[in-house]
């Protein structure tokens, strides 16, 4: 049976600004956030008209392709394509070693194996058996992790302003969940640059308890006094908040089958195969100086 939806994963490679058009506590242009987890996402229709620039030139140029699968305007103007909110997986933060951790924690890895059930994962094994349950300030890493070291006579990573002490989890729970995440967000990709990034990450993913990420989510923002010069004078003066650089995010880009629409894509799996596994998208603000580029990632066997 043809598939309906895939996981898909997006590496920031620049600051990325999605506002949410309206201002909170002393930050003028706040991102857009999930309002259940008050996590940073990417809207829905950010990524889809992001995707539809990003396609390749003959379906680009070919306005019935383009319309079948992402739809116009109108009452029938539906389109097969429906990509979910992208979701945050893991967030940069300051370590007091090894330079930069990748934070995540496990609501959202609950999060990342609910939204993506029944997805095809490709060439990637399955996940670990069991999301990590963590007490109060500790912090799941890889053994050889840089991100460990002695403190206070534990051993521990030191997160933002966060001691935490690496735990010791029974009988293996939860034992190779750094090198799936970073496994599965590049995939079967085999290049210099894939395998570097993969080996780097891998070794920096710390899982650490939801109210530990909650509580240094803030930190790990990148927040910026920014002005306008009019006449060499300062006319305006306002603080923006973007996702920091190297931020992951993930979602499941789901597929329709809509009748009106088979001469061009006769079922689902043609409209999912027609989109790019990978590709360099400009999604959300400030274009024109340099932000908003992302890497996409879309998972799932193809043939």
């Amino acid at each position: 049976m043809a598939d309906t939806q895939r996981p898909y994963f997006i590496i920031c490679r620049t600051l990325l600004h999605i506002g949410c058009g309206q201002s909170i506590a002393d930050i003028d242009l706040p991102v857009v956030r999930n309002e259940t987890t008050g996590h940073p996402c990417i809207p829905a229709p950010a990524l889809k008209r992001a995707l539809r620039d990003a396609m390749p030139s003959d379906v680009r140029n070919d306005e019935v392709r383009m319309k079948a699968l992402f739809g116009a305007e109108g009452p029938n103007g539906a389109g097969m394509l429906a990509p979910q909110e992208a979701s945050l997986l893991l967030l940069p933060q300051a370590c007091w070693a090894g330079g930069m951790a990748w934070m995540t924690c496990p609501s959202i890895l609950w999060r990342l194996l609910r939204q993506a059930q029944g997805s095809p994962w490709g060439q990637n094994a399955a996940p670990p058996a069991g999301v990590p349950r963590l007490a109060d300030h500790q912090v799941l890493v890889d053994a050889g992790s840089p991100l460990r070291q002695a403190y206070c006579g534990r051993e521990s990573v030191l997160l933002g302003d966060e001691a935490l002490q690496c735990a010791q989890l029974p009988g293996g729970q939860a034992a190779g969940w750094p090198a799936w995440l970073a496994a599965t967000v590049t995939g079967s990709d085999d290049t210099i640059d894939t395998i570097e990034w993969r080996t780097h990450v891998q070794s920096r993913i710390a899982i650490v308890p939801d109210a530990v990420f909650d509580g240094l989510l803030p930190q790990a923002m990148c927040v910026r006094a920014r002005n306008v010069i009019k006449d060499d004078v300062v006319d305006n003066l306002w603080r923006e908040e973007s996702v920091a650089e190297e931020a992951v995010f993930h979602g499941v880009m789901c597929a329709m089958p809509l009748s009106a629409h088979k001469a061009q894509y006769a079922d689902t799996k043609a409209a999912l195969d027609a989109l790019p596994t990978e590709a360099r998208l400009q999604v959300g603000g400030h274009a024109g100086i340099g932000q908003g580029w992302v890497q996409w990632l879309l998972r799932g066997a193809t043939a």
